[in-house]
């Protein structure tokens, strides 16, 4: 279930951001899951997701 409203980021939601592009101070977070991180802008209100890197898969054996 995700947030009822909007929080600043954490640093790990900052380093995300920012290789996505975004300033950081013009964005607040709905929502984190595993696969991605849900935006909204403090100015306009517009939504935007950004999918996380895959994980690397571990190698046993």
């Amino acid at each position: 279930m995700g947030r009822s409203r909007a929080v600043k980021p954490t640093l790990g939601q900052k380093k995300l951001m920012t290789e996505a592009r975004l300033i950081v101070k013009n964005w607040l977070v709905l929502r984190e899951d595993a696969e991605e991180l849900r935006l909204v802008s403090r100015a306009s209100g517009r939504n935007r997701t950004i999918k996380k890197a895959p994980a690397p898969a571990s190698r046993r054996g």
